[in-house]
């Protein structure tokens, strides 16, 4: 199968690689990483699959589960004050208390990768290898103690997302790359998940249906 990480000999035996998992029926990943500063940044590598009956629909790329409301957290997947850009005609970022159209007009169906990054006192975002950038002051924390998810966070309810293609999570704390994420296959039982090559973890759905992948 094909990858496009350059990326093919670091999975130990009984996993394959493949090229991307994708979100189904509410599935998602819970890293059961807490971020606990505000100097991280996260790249994602995605896809999301659409037309135009998703307009104005949004769509989670990572977050968390936290509470409704939670005091003071204003970081990625706090409360309402998350990241998620909108598919459609207004593709918007919401990071904490702030919103800005940095992701406008990215197209669907077609592979991005969104950098984030933050060192407590300003905030940045660069999309496809500075194709388009934001940076602007931050308001608030950046963590908010709850595991970071990837396909899912929480406003009012969880908010997963449907058809979305992920094939790279990779996040730094503190200038330590602390979670390095690719797809694999479990070959026993042809589990799909994100394999973590920085502590060699395996992770397979943690919500209902069951990922797709290639």
């Amino acid at each position: 199968m094909k990858r496009e990480h350059g990326i093919t000999n670091v999975l130990p035996s009984g996993y394959s690689p493949i090229e991307y998992i994708m979100s189904n029926n509410g599935s998602f990943i819970d890293t059961g990483f807490k971020i606990t500063s505000n100097n991280v940044s996260v790249e994602i590598e995605y896809c999301q699959n659409g037309d135009t009956t998703v307009q104005s629909q949004y769509f989670p790329l990572f977050g968390s589960l936290a509470s409704n409301y939670q005091s003071g957290k204003f970081g990625f997947g706090a409360s309402q004050r998350y990241m998620h850009p909108s598919v459609g005609s207004g593709m918007n970022l919401m990071v904490g208390r702030n919103e800005f159209n940095v992701l406008d007009g990215m197209a669907l169906n077609v592979w991005h990768k969104l950098v984030l990054s933050s060192n407590g006192n300003n905030f940045g975002a660069n999309i496809d290898d500075g194709t388009k950038t934001y940076n602007g002051t931050q308001y608030g924390n950046i963590y908010n103690g709850v595991s970071t998810t990837i396909f899912v966070n929480r406003s009012w309810g969880n908010l997963i997302a449907q058809n979305l293609k992920v094939k790279r999570f990779k996040l730094v704390q503190n200038n330590t790359l602390v979670l390095d994420m690719i797809p694999a296959l479990r070959i026993s039982d042809t589990t799909p998940g994100l394999y973590d090559i920085i502590c060699g973890i395996f992770y397979t759905n943690a919500g209902t249906g069951e990922f797709l992948y290639n």
